[in-house]
């Protein structure tokens, strides 16, 4: 609410929409949206007007477009007795009403009309009268024959061998850092590391010399 305060009154001074928003520390696109979205019929930015508005569209759970009598609903609810899917009468509502946003419905919206008759709003025979002629939505495949999200079966790092985790085995280890230094020259084991200006071969004479 302070911010949309603040707004008012730098718009009444005739601040521009990147003045404002340096103000408040966002962006003017945020600002403009702000001022287009709340602002009222006579271009005035009235701020408690705004918050209400604001408070009203967070309101939770919304009926669905389905759930109110009306032309849309009707459509939808005919429709399934042509055994069209609600991804066909979404579409086709787009193709009767062209120029009528009113008349648009996401096919979820449809499905869950027809699967959750409490808050969809569509009657339950409807839901007989899909293409599928399901009351309930189902996976397109059985479990069996779903993709693995893994071509090889996972091992969890807890299934090690014992002899890896406590390195009771010479050895264990050592092929990923041979592959590693052959991968990359900085990688090397800390007796194969030479100090800067060492004389050769160096490496081959013990620690400490």
């Amino acid at each position: 609410m302070p911010e949309r305060e603040r707004i008012a009154d730098l718009r009444r001074e005739g601040a521009s929409l990147r003045a404002i928003g340096r103000t408040l520390g966002r962006s003017a696109s945020t600002v403009g949206r702000e001022l287009d979205a709340r602002s009222s019929a006579d271009g005035r930015y009235r701020p408690h007007e705004a918050q209400r508005a604001w408070a009203a569209s967070r309101a939770r759970p919304k009926a669905t477009k389905l759930a109110t009598p009306g032309r849309l609903r009707t459509d939808a609810q005919d429709k399934p007795n042509l055994r069209w899917s609600p991804p066909q009468i979404a579409a086709v509502l787009v193709d009767d009403f062209p120029g009528d946003e009113a008349m648009r419905v996401s096919h979820e919206t449809i499905y869950q009309a027809f699967y959750v008759q409490a808050c969809g709003g569509l009657k339950p025979e409807v839901a007989a009268a899909l293409r599928t002629g399901r009351t309930r939505r189902e996976p397109h495949r059985p479990p069996g024959q779903r993709t693995p999200r893994f071509v090889d079966e996972m091992v969890m790092i807890s299934d090690r061998p014992t002899e890896v985790e406590d390195r009771a085995v010479p050895g264990i280890g050592k092929e990923t850092r041979s592959w590693a230094r052959a991968a990359s020259p900085r990688c090397a084991d800390p007796a194969d590391r030479v100090p800067a200006g060492a004389p050769a071969g160096a490496a081959d004479l013990g620690p400490g010399l």
